[in-house]
C-alpha cells in the first residue's frame, strides 16, 4: 500500500520539477525575443 503513495509524491515532485524548468526555458526565450528586438532596433 505505501508504494502508490511513495510514486505519487515522487509523480507530484517530477511534474513540479518539469515545471520549474519549462517556466526558466519560457523567460530564457522571453529574454532572447527581447535581446533580438533591441538588436534589430540598433540596426
Amino acid at each position: 500500500m505505501r508504494v502508490p503513495r511513495i510514486n505519487a509524491a515522487v509523480s507530484k515532485v517530477h511534474t513540479l520539477f518539469n515545471c520549474c524548468i519549462l517556466e526558466c526555458y519560457l523567460r530564457d526565450l522571453e529574454l532572447v525575443d527581447l535581446f533580438d528586438n533591441s538588436v534589430i532596433e540598433q540596426v
